[in-house]
């Protein structure tokens, strides 16, 4: 999981052309789905691209007790 985190945050700090970020949130929240960080971080991309109803669900997650 931290392995995962980790490669899409450094992704989307540094704009790598090849790789996308979502891959390794996806991945991440395919094998924890209630990952904070992960969805935290799907939720904050979403939200940057202007997609507030997809972002929504994934903030609800992170802050789900």
């Amino acid at each position: 999981m931290e392995d995962l985190y980790l490669n899409g945050h450094h992704l989307e700090q540094y704009r790598h052309a090849t790789f996308n970020p979502v891959d390794y949130y996806e991945e991440g929240l395919r094998r924890s789905p209630g990952d904070i960080r992960c969805n935290n971080a799907m939720g904050l991309l979403l939200l940057r691209r202007g997609q507030f109803a997809k972002a929504e669900p994934y903030f609800r997650m992170a802050i789900k007790p």
